[in-house]
């Protein structure tokens, strides 16, 4: 038996008055501490790059997407859809989180409170949809038609809006922190009350724009 050591003894000269056994046992296990650490960042890290990175989504055609979605389906995730024409449906609640839009119509469509978040739909038509609610979070809305888009409380946080035409859009109380407003067409749009912290954005069109009172279109990040 070990007899303990007095408190003011240095750790070396504790270390020393242990048996060697003893310290090769605990270095082991420090080992083992270490190894099983490592592996679960590992494991954390992959997690985390299978989020960010592109993985393949599942082509669709438009007629199987359509009979799906005439069947009551709503949730989807990493679809390629091209050439959809989803005029004037009834799509509220829909899920398409992480997927690929090529050329569809979705003017006239009610997305209420539908989530696109993280998905491409660069140049649809958008025009004189109902999006009230939506997430379009980490979106790419690139080249869009939204113009006269019911966009009341939609997230636009972190989404990619530039070259988009929101003429005479209803934007009060969406949510375009973050998000790139570049070449965007804000013209005669009401963001009463929209949240607007740290858009990034040049030469937009900004003609009898609404805004909140004391509201900035753009501030800079902090650093």
């Amino acid at each position: 038996m070990v007899a303990s050591n007095p408190p003011w003894l240095p750790p070396t000269q504790i270390a020393e008055n242990y048996p060697k056994k003893t310290i090769v046992q605990l270095q082991k296990e420090k080992d083992t501490m270490w190894k099983t650490l490592k592996s679960i960042l590992s494991k954390r890290d992959s997690q985390r790059s299978n989020i960010d990175s592109d993985l393949p989504k599942t082509p669709m055609t438009a007629q199987d997407f359509r009979k799906r979605l005439e069947a009551g389906e709503r949730r989807f995730e990493r679809l390629l859809l091209a050439n959809i024409d989803l005029r004037g449906l009834d799509l509220t609640n829909l899920v398409l989180t992480d997927s690929e839009l090529i050329g569809c119509d979705l003017s006239y469509t009610c997305l209420l409170y539908a989530n696109f978040s993280r998905s491409i739909l660069d140049f649809s038509n958008a025009k004189h949809v109902f999006a009230e609610g939506s997430n379009f979070s980490e979106a790419s809305l690139v080249g869009c038609n939204l113009s006269q888009a019911y966009a009341a409380h939609v997230n636009f946080s972190n989404a990619n809006l530039s070259q988009s035409n929101f003429t005479w859009a209803d934007l009060r109380g969406a949510n375009l922190a973050d998000a790139n407003l570049s070449q965007v067409n804000l013209a005669t749009a009401n963001l009463d009350g929209a949240n607007l912290e740290n858009t990034a954005g040049k030469n937009m069109y900004l003609k009898m724009l609404r805004l909140s009172v004391g509201s900035s279109v753009i501030r800079r990040k902090s650093r």
